[in-house]
């Protein structure tokens, strides 16, 4: 029995090379996305990979082509590539992290809430404190303008 399940550890890391030496040549993003999606388990596959791998291959597919690879990733993979792409340094990138929110949120909608909600609330907090205007109006300004680019709840303004 032991035997038989280090043949089966060797053959996925044999496997998992194959693929990695494929990512790293000159394949193009489509055929990488076809390849690990054509493997009996894809999301196995994609959780087996260093961080550093899943990023390069997110890298060499385009990170808006990669919706499918982040919905595999498990939430240690979705921080490693949100520390690696989102910091200048000390400093968030806002821009980025919003790109980067996008992409997660596109790969899976409830993940991304409960993981912005649980493991990464520091994140969100400094992100949102930083990215969102309030503005409380008083029920008794009834001609209050808001300025451009501004919503409200209830499709007023």
């Amino acid at each position: 029995m032991k035997k038989k399940i280090i043949q089966i550890q060797r053959h996925k890391q044999k496997q998992k090379d194959i693929i990695l030496k494929e990512i790293q040549s000159h394949t193009t993003g489509g055929h990488i996305i076809n390849r690990i999606l054509s493997l009996t388990n894809p999301g196995e596959f994609i959780k087996s990979l260093s961080c550093e791998d899943l990023f390069w291959t997110i890298k060499k597919v385009g990170p808006d082509d990669s919706i499918q690879l982040l919905q595999l990733a498990s939430n240690e993979q979705w921080q490693y590539i949100l520390d690696i792409e989102t910091w200048q340094r000390d400093r968030l990138d806002l821009n980025a992290s919003r790109d980067w929110l996008k992409r997660l949120y596109l790969a899976n909608p409830i993940r991304t809430v409960k993981w912005l909600l649980g493991e990464g609330e520091d994140f969100s907090y400094f992100f949102f404190f930083k990215t969102l205007d309030i503005i409380i109006i008083n029920e008794s300004d009834e001609t209050f303008d808001l300025p451009d680019g501004y919503v409200t709840f209830d499709g007023v303004f």
